[in-house]
């Protein structure tokens, strides 16, 4: 690398640094992944996740030592958060309903798993939750038995009148929303067969306005997406759908990678200009 001596360069060569770009994916020593959301049905013991969920319980109780424990679930179980130092404060801001992400390693207790004095923060509601006075939501799903069940769950959730499930390729219903002229919407969130990414987003900014926020999910790939020798298909399409973004004059665009127990990936964000 250019106005780097020697020793300095040797050094870099031993952490796998050899040229400018490695610089974007070596991370810091002790890296955390903070994310990657972890389903709680599917924590390990022993690995530091991030969960979030909604406040069942919180108690203060007497067991040996003066403590509080609050319980949360996201539907796919239950975890313990458990607390020896705490606040009347925290007690309160604790309160069923409430809706917080939390970080910290995952132990064995004596009603499930648990994290013990987790960082914890508020977070707002699942998107159809926070959706405001008259807004709706559409999702798009190519298998009829996985909308059936996300209908049946959507319902019994009590969203049915505000989340619209589209059955069918999402290239055709997505064209069939842009000649309806469905009204622009707020955020699209793109996550489907990569090859297609280009299409997708052509949709996406007929289906756009001013202030639009465009995600597109997996855009790293393992790094595949930054080796030019590689032709597979899915990388091709996140690289194309790379290039559309790089040719809208009227979005702003970031990537952001992620690494964690699933892998090494990450997604961009884009917002639509004036």
């Amino acid at each position: 690398m250019r106005g780097v001596g020697a020793a300095l360069a040797e050094k870099l060569q031993r952490i796998g640094v050899s040229q400018v770009q490695d610089l974007l994916f070596l991370l810091p020593l002790r890296y955390e992944d903070r994310t990657r959301v972890e389903l709680i049905g599917a924590l390990v013991p022993g690995i530091r996740s991030v969960v979030e969920g909604e406040v069942q319980l919180t108690e203060v109780t007497f067991r040996r030592r003066r403590q509080m424990l609050c319980r949360i679930s996201d539907g796919s179980g239950f975890l313990t958060l458990r607390f020896f130092y705490f606040s009347a404060a925290q007690q309160n801001g604790l309160q069923r309903g409430t809706r917080i992400r939390c970080f910290g390693e995952i132990r064995r207790g004596p009603f499930g798993l648990e994290i013990v004095h987790p960082e914890y923060r508020r977070v707002a509601a699942e998107p159809a939750r926070a959706l405001p006075p008259g807004g709706t939501l559409v999702t798009l799903e190519l298998n009829p038995e996985h909308a059936k069940v996300a209908t049946r769950n959507i319902a019994r959730a009590g969203f049915a009148e505000v989340v619209t499930v589209v059955v069918g390729s999402a290239k055709d219903s997505l064209a069939r929303l842009v000649d309806a002229g469905e009204a622009p919407f707020d955020f699209i969130f793109i996550d489907a067969d990569k090859d297609s990414n280009p299409v997708y987003l052509d949709a996406a900014l007929k289906l756009s306005r001013p202030g639009t926020v465009i995600v597109v999910d997996n855009v790293v790939r393992g790094g595949r997406v930054a080796d030019p020798d590689n032709r597979e298909p899915d990388v091709i399409g996140v690289r194309d759908g790379f290039a559309r973004l790089m040719a809208e004059p009227n979005l702003t665009t970031t990537a952001v990678q992620t690494v964690g127990q699933k892998g090494w990936d990450g997604f961009s964000i884009s917002i639509v200009g004036g």
